[in-house]
């Protein structure tokens, strides 16, 4: 008798929680994540794979974004929106620009997807800066707190309003309002 645990699954998709200040969403996270692990492994070259199953003479059973992430077509939609531009698309929820991925489907119906690798890196670079200073932050008010039993919001302050956290901040509050807020069920 064969046993279907965790441990034994092959394919387990990682979640990493931090990328939710990018894309504004876990769906799009998930996709994002996997979307930066097919362009690896694809030499960090543009890449094809299909929304969902279908008849097209390349597409491989298990090999679609919808079977391989559990996502339903809806969801899969949704999650790339929030974080890629389509070109020849005249309605886009983000710009170009802006976009961490790019993609298009050719005139054989292959989608193929492109990483704005500068950009991810920056946005992730920021974002690590800034729960570092959030954690640097906090363990300098505690310190300072616990020494002389009084709190410095001036050096928080500073922290506060560096250049880099400033820029992330305006960057995830514009895709804020382009993506809009999460609703709860």
């Amino acid at each position: 008798m064969k046993k279907d645990t965790i441990k034994n699954r092959v394919n387990i998709i990682p979640y990493r929680p931090e990328l939710n200040k990018i894309t504004g969403s876990i769906t799009a996270s998930i996709l994002l994540n996997q979307i930066i692990y097919w362009w690896n492994k694809s030499g960090k070259r543009k890449f094809y794979k299909f929304t969902e199953p279908c008849g097209h003479k390349l597409y491989k059973k298990g090999d679609s974004w919808c079977e391989e992430l559990g996502f339903t077509k809806r969801q899969f939609n949704t999650a790339i929106k929030k974080i890629a531009f389509k070109r020849g698309k005249t309605k886009n929820l983000i710009k170009k620009e802006d976009a961490i991925v790019e993609y298009y489907t050719n005139s054989e119906r292959l989608t193929y997807y492109i990483v704005k690798v500068d950009l991810f890196n920056t946005l992730l670079k920021n974002i690590s800066q800034i729960y570092s200073e959030k954690e640097s932050t906090l363990l300098t008010k505690t310190t300072t707190e616990n020494t002389t039993g009084e709190s410095h919001s001036k050096d928080d302050n500073i922290l506060a309003t560096s250049k880099k956290k400033q820029k992330l901040l305006t960057l995830i509050s514009k895709r804020k309002k382009i993506l809009g807020t999460p609703k709860r069920r």
